[in-house]
């Protein structure tokens, strides 16, 4: 008798070890390594004697080196689901990939299972509510196009190969958040696994402190999102898009007019400001400054505000244009040096926007390399490498494949426009700015300064009046980086102190 009665509680301990190794069906008891649960799921899968492997462990950002355990490829939330079982039960971290865009790599761990969401791509618009349910991993180039073939639009970021659960992750500020707010704003629900393997959905009544943090509290903390619902914006018909340029010699003027007057100007205005080399130049630290604008205003409506605002007055040189896009052709205004309407293929980068990394390892060496910086950073854009052929929208030309980047990133946030000692400090930095190096500054203001800084775990809204963000290009040369370092560096030290101290979630 009390031997069948252990034998009873050894069937029901059993069952409870089974039913806790099993989520929807799926149990990881019947396989003893990893990679094979892996498999089990019918996700694709890259492991390290895969030719693939060097390519798929790395996203967009190069350069940190990692080497994954694997790479899966999950087609539907269950398999992302099972593959976080997997995690579970082998002790392997899960690392979740969308975009790849993370500047300190942490969408590629060493030794972690990376589950990689592009094939998470669905895009399903009720026009009747105007909302969306989309894919968690969608880029944004591609959703943007689909949203327009339904007459709609989002507020997000400029980067087509950028992946809106990614961005969402950081609060998704992008052309027109002054007016609508950032993505993460227009979310309405989303479908999460868990850490526990479980797939549930989040909204502000269900789980909604998580709700709450996966809109800007930081990319692969909280979950993997494998769908977003989200509220649509009428997709704006008549875009009017300006850009003026400066010579170097007034930086100081070109900054101080910027940083006073773009995060108070309409909401209905964008602006920013970027600074990179001068092709026509040629001299290793020369750089040219430019100021581009987003308007759902009239161009007469936009003449105004230039003439109001003085920016064509800081030098004679000086002289604003204005153009009228549609609304995909005036995202692509904000690509690289296009300054046109007519590149609205720069958008339709697919499911695999990326060059191999050996490809981009060439390019790079002559982009940091050469003297001349536009012309070579506008080739990126024209398909030096080939165009994309995965995941493509039919009737649009395909976009080119872009160049995985060998770059450091840093980010910082400013309560108000700088004092002209602050400039002195910015303009000195300024003479030794490395070749290839590319700083862009973001006005915020508008609606996101009227919103408390809690609203959603993305807290850059009141109080903040513009974000730049410095990407400096590195070589591979241990010399030669440690300089550029050391210069990227100086933001930190003389620039930071007079921040609101606050950087972006993926950015240190």
């Amino acid at each position: 008798m009390f031997r069948l009665l252990l034998n009873l509680i050894g069937v029901i301990l059993l069952v409870i070890l089974c039913v806790n190794n099993m989520v929807d069906g799926f149990s990881t008891n019947a396989y003893k390594v990893v990679e094979d649960c892996i498999k089990a799921t019918e996700a694709d899968i890259v492991l390290p004697n895969d030719p693939l492997y060097f390519d798929a462990s790395a996203g967009e950002r190069i350069r940190i080196k990692t080497e994954p355990k694997a790479i899966s490829y999950p087609k539907n939330a269950t398999q992302v689901s099972w593959l976080v079982q997997c995690s579970i039960k082998f002790n392997v971290p899960p690392v979740p990939r969308n975009g790849g865009h993370s500047s300190e790599g942490y969408s590629s761990v060493n030794g972690s299972l990376v589950i990689d969401i592009s094939y998470l791509d669905w895009v399903n618009v009720d026009k009747s509510s105007s909302v969306a349910v989309v894919g968690g991993g969608i880029r944004l180039g591609p959703l943007y196009i689909k949203l327009d073939q339904a007459g709609y639009t989002i507020v997000s970021g400029l980067h087509p190969t950028v992946g809106l659960s990614g961005i969402i992750a950081v609060g998704g500020w992008g052309l027109q958040s002054r007016k609508y707010g950032v993505t993460g704003d227009l979310v309405l629900e989303a479908e999460v696994v868990t850490s526990d393997g479980n797939l549930i959905t989040v909204n502000a009544t269900a789980y909604d402190d998580l709700f709450w943090a996966l809109r800007g509290g930081g990319g692969g903390l909280y979950g993997i999102v494998t769908q977003w619902k989200l509220s649509l914006i009428p997709a704006w018909r008549n875009v009017t898009v300006w850009h003026i340029g400066y010579p170097q010699k007034v930086v100081d003027k070109a900054i101080a007019l910027w940083s006073s007057w773009s995060w108070g100007e309409r909401d209905d205005m964008t602006t920013t400001l970027t600074i990179a080399h001068d092709s026509l130049t040629g001299s290793e630290h020369d750089y040219g400054i430019k100021i581009r604008g987003h308007f759902l205003g009239s161009p007469d409506e936009a003449r105004n505000i230039a003439d109001t605002s003085g920016i064509e007055s800081v030098t004679p040189e000086a002289c604003i244009e204005i153009l009228t896009c549609d609304n995909l052709q005036a995202r692509a205004f904000f690509l690289g040096d296009v300054f046109s309407c007519g590149r609205v293929d720069l958008l339709n980068i697919g499911t695999k926007p990326y060059a191999s990394i050996n490809e981009s390892l060439s390019l790079a060496e002559s982009f940091t390399s050469s003297t001349n910086i536009t012309t070579t950073y506008s080739a990126t854009w024209n398909g030096a490498a080939g165009n994309v052929t995965v995941g493509i929208i039919q009737g649009y030309n395909p976009g080119p494949l872009q160049i995985r980047e060998l770059q450091k990133t840093k980010s910082i946030f400013f309560s108000s426009g700088f004092t002209s000692d602050q400039i002195k400090i910015i303009v000195e930095i300024l003479k030794t700015l490395p070749l290839g190096a590319f700083l862009q500054f973001e006005s915020y203001g508008g609606i996101l300064g009227r919103q408390n800084i809690d609203y959603t775990a993305f807290r850059h809204r009141r109080n903040t009046a513009f974000h730049v963000q410095i990407n400096v290009a590195l070589t591979g040369n241990a010399a030669k980086d440690a300089v550029i370092l050391a210069w990227l560096n100086r933001w930190d030290t003389e620039v930071r102190v007079f921040s609101n101290s606050y950087s972006y979630a993926v950015c240190l």
